[in-house]
């Protein structure tokens, strides 16, 4: 069982669900020019977000390719929610294969990863590790665009062991990312609102026998640590490990 920080049991859910689908499914509607810029309107599928919770839920989304954006340094671009359903992302004047490398980017598939969150020494560092991230990213997409122009590739180093995703406040938080420090989102087979053995508000979930394996060796030598459930750079909850959690578990209120 986890013990979460917080509130938003059902958009958690919500996101954990859905989110990994939902990017997959942006829709272009339109591109138009805009006084020598680009403006690009996304249609976002959120039928299966309860209909009292879809408003906030393409917030939620505007965040995370907000911050999909801002980590390939691409700060100056803005991604504006339309409800019902739709985000527009405006771009400076550039060229059409900047233009072409910004959708890919926007149109990567959503990640979700469950990862350590690192010790307090390290949250002071959070300077040092966003720029690693941030070299790193760069360094990637570079090698994306080689690859799409039929260019070789370089290889690339290992990943940094360190990543700074935001909290739900905006706050960086400095989490693990070495192998065995992290378990991927893929391995998640469904997830729930329930409610706890307090009757109060949470989240199940299950993993199949992949992310059960791995979740049980990162949860049964970190009692007490804290867990953060990264989707694309931004911590939908993060959470008290309380025992050792293997193919299902609950994320649970204070």
């Amino acid at each position: 069982m986890f013990r979460k920080t917080g509130s938003g049991f059902a958009l958690v859910a919500v996101l954990i669900a859905g989110c990994l689908w939902v990017f997959t499914k942006l829709d272009v509607k339109l591109g138009i020019d805009l006084r020598g810029g680009t403006e690009l309107t996304y249609s976002v599928d959120i039928t299966q977000v309860a209909a009292a919770r879809r408003a906030t839920a393409l917030e939620e989304m505007r965040q995370i390719l907000q911050n999909r954006l801002d980590s390939f340094g691409m700060k100056e671009l803005s991604v504006t929610p339309q409800p019902p359903r739709n985000l527009v992302i405006q771009i400076p004047s550039t060229d059409n294969n900047e233009v072409e490398a910004i959708k890919r980017i926007i149109e990567q598939s959503g990640r979700l990863t469950i990862h350590l969150v690192s010790a307090p020494d390290w949250q002071a560092k959070v300077d040092e590790v966003e720029t690693q991230q941030r070299e790193h990213a760069l360094r990637w997409q570079a090698n994306e665009d080689r690859k799409a122009a039929g260019q070789p590739a370089e290889e690339m180093p290992e990943w940094p062991d360190r990543l700074v995703i935001k909290d739900a406040n905006g706050a960086k938080v400095v989490v693990e990312s070495a192998e065995g420090t992290y378990v991927e989102g893929s391995h998640l087979e469904s997830s729930y609102p329930t409610l706890d053995q307090y009757n109060q508000p949470a989240v199940g979930f299950e993993f199949d026998s992949v992310g059960a394996a791995a979740f049980a060796n990162l949860t049964g030598p970190n009692i007490g640590q804290r867990l953060a459930m990264n989707l694309d750079g931004i911590a939908k909850s993060v959470a008290t490990i309380q025992n050792r959690i293997s193919n299902r578990g609950q994320l649970t209120g204070n």
